[in-house]
């Protein structure tokens, strides 16, 4: 068990967050530039920030992996330079980073946030899933130079590491020592367009990305079930053309709600599924004690893959639910801690 280092850590006792202290936000620490700096040479805003860090810092985590993103809904901070799909553009374009107008200009915004939050963060991860056109409207090219922007802003006083990739449940069944890069590529070849080939552009986008790019660390983003770890560690380890740990986050992220026809490890039938999904929603009781064991089981399996695979560092969330969907944080929207946490400190 020593291999591995908690690295937003589980500290304290159990104990309520004030309510207002608590918002639905995604990833355990999110920070979009458009939160921050709203328009070109605008005044930095950062109670936003401040207040995102200290409710983590609240419910006993530290060392926190922030993730920095480009986001920005200005045509004069951020202009897209690849064009998604027809089915799925309304989501890219309200929810993707693109890449600066003025490169410069973003690189000052994210030297003032290692500047601000120096002693406070672990390490800055730039971008997330960036190799999905839902969450990133670049190149490959475009990524490395921010990524390389990012990087010089930062210095070297704080880890810098590769946005994180998840892989979905495409190799919870395989094993480390599988020709992992040729059965992805055969199970994204049954999907439906556009799907198989954004499957294809994202596998591409990551192995040209790993060969281009020397960071501190890489992340995989451990949203589905623990079977995945030990393969996606694998995979990512030897596409990194330096050498360089890999870490595991998002690892309080419970089973998959929503049920996806081209999913290879369903936790359950579509039905089941969608009556357990609209048992949360509603916020039902029972809906949610059943997620919140499952949630728990989930941890503990996922802690245990780490280990086996020698990760040195599993980061924790999300911290607060996904909007509409209670019990995917690692905390109620009071603020209470959720019974996954449990399992986290008693790992350490």
């Amino acid at each position: 068990g020593a291999v591995v280092i908690v690295g937003i850590q589980y500290l304290g006792e159990p104990a309520s967050i004030p309510p207002r202290q608590v918002t639905p936000y995604g990833k355990t620490v999110n920070f979009d530039w458009q939160e921050c700096e709203a328009w070109p040479g605008g005044a930095y805003y950062w109670k936003t920030f401040d207040d995102r860090l200290r409710l983590a810092e609240l419910a006993g985590f530290r060392d926190h992996v922030v993730t920095l993103r480009s986001k920005h809904v200005r045509s004069d901070m951020v202009r897209p330079t690849v064009t998604p799909p027809a089915e799925i553009a309304a989501l890219a374009y309200a929810q993707a980073s693109a890449p600066p107008v003025d490169l410069a200009g973003y690189e000052r915004w994210v030297a003032a946030c290692a500047a601000r939050y120096r002693g406070r963060v672990g390490a800055w991860q730039i971008e997330s899933e960036q190799t999905d056109e839902t969450h990133w409207l670049g190149t490959v090219g475009d990524y490395v130079g921010l990524w390389e922007a990012a990087s010089a802003a930062i210095g070297r006083a704080t880890l810098v590491v590769i946005g994180g990739v998840g892989f979905g449940d495409l190799l919870d069944d395989l094993s480390p020592s599988d020709d992992l890069e040729t059965i992805l590529g055969q199970r994204i070849a049954t999907w439906p367009e556009p799907y198989r080939s954004m499957g294809n552009r994202s596998l591409g986008f990551g192995f040209q990305m790993y060969a281009s790019i020397a960071p501190d660390a890489a992340c995989l983003h451990a949203l589905s079930g623990a079977g995945g770890i030990a393969s996606g560690v694998e995979l990512i380890r030897r596409n990194l053309w330096s050498e360089c740990p890999v870490w595991v986050d998002d690892a309080t992220s419970a089973p998959l709600a929503l049920y996806d026809p081209r999913g290879f490890n369903q936790p359950a039938d579509g039905w089941t599924m969608l009556v357990d999904l609209l048992g949360l929603i509603s916020k039902n009781s029972a809906a949610i004690a059943k997620r919140e064991r499952a949630q728990a089981d989930m941890v503990a399996a996922k802690i245990a893959a780490a280990r086996e695979c020698g990760v040195e560092r599993i980061y924790f969330g999300t911290l607060t639910d996904w909007p509409l969907i209670a019990a995917t944080g690692a905390l109620a929207f009071q603020g209470l801690r959720r019974p996954a946490l449990d399992v986290v400190r008693a790992a350490q």
